[in-house]
C-alpha cells in the first residue's frame, strides 16, 4: 500500500517517455536514491529510506531479466551497472542515509552518462526523492544538466516524489 501511495503521488519531469516497466524489451535504467539526511526521517507511520528502497526494489523486479540496472545513491561512489537483479536488489538494501551528499545534478549527470554507454535503445534515469528544498532548488538551477539531458542518444529522466512529510519538530520553547 505504501508503494501504491508513492506511485500515485509521483511527479514526473523529463525528456522522453515514462519508465518502461513490465515490457518484454530490455532497458538500461539508473535508479538514484536520494539518501540525504532527510532520508533518515521516521515517524510511527513513515520511514523515508525504507519507502525509497521498497519503491526501487519493486521497480527492479518489474524489469525484463536482460535489462541493465544501475543503483546510485548521493555518495561519491563510482556508478556502474549491476551484474543482475539480485545484485541490484542487494545494493538497494545496503543504502543508508548520508549526512554529506553529492548534489542531485552531479548524480543525475553520472547516471545519464552511464546510460549513454549502454547499447540498449531505451535508457532511463529515475530519481526517487522527497524534493527537499535545501538540495533540490540548487540542483535544478544547473543549466548544464538541462543541456546534458537534451543530448543524443535520448535518456528519459523521471522524478518520483515521495510526497510531504507528516511530522512536527520537537523542542523546548523559550521560558
Amino acid at each position: 500500500s505504501t508503494i501504491l501511495a508513492t506511485c500515485l503521488g509521483l511527479l514526473t519531469y523529463g525528456a522522453g517517455t515514462t519508465p518502461s516497466l513490465g515490457t518484454a524489451e530490455p532497458v538500461a535504467m539508473a535508479i538514484i536514491l536520494d539518501n540525504s539526511a532527510t532520508a533518515a526521517w521516521k515517524t510511527p507511520s513513515d520511514e523515508r529510506l525504507s519507502r525509497m528502497q521498497d519503491l526501487a526494489s519493486w521497480m527492479v523486479t518489474r524489469l525484463p531479466r536482460t535489462s541493465r540496472i544501475a543503483v546510485i545513491d548521493r555518495s561519491s561512489q563510482v556508478a556502474s551497472f549491476s551484474l543482475d537483479v539480485a545484485s541490484s536488489t542487494s545494493k538497494i538494501e545496503r543504502i543508508r542515509h548520508l549526512e554529506v551528499t553529492q548534489p542531485h545534478s552531479t548524480r543525475i549527470e553520472v547516471a545519464t552518462r552511464l546510460m549513454r554507454t549502454s547499447d540498449l535503445s531505451t535508457r532511463q534515469v529515475l530519481l526517487i526523492t522527497d524534493l527537499a528544498t535545501a538540495t533540490w532548488i540548487e540542483s535544478m538551477s544547473d543549466a548544464g544538466l538541462a543541456a546534458l539531458l537534451a543530448e543524443e542518444p535520448e535518456v528519459s529522466f523521471t522524478v518520483f516524489d515521495l510526497g510531504g512529510f507528516d511530522a512536527t519538530n520537537r523542542g523546548l520553547s523559550p521560558p
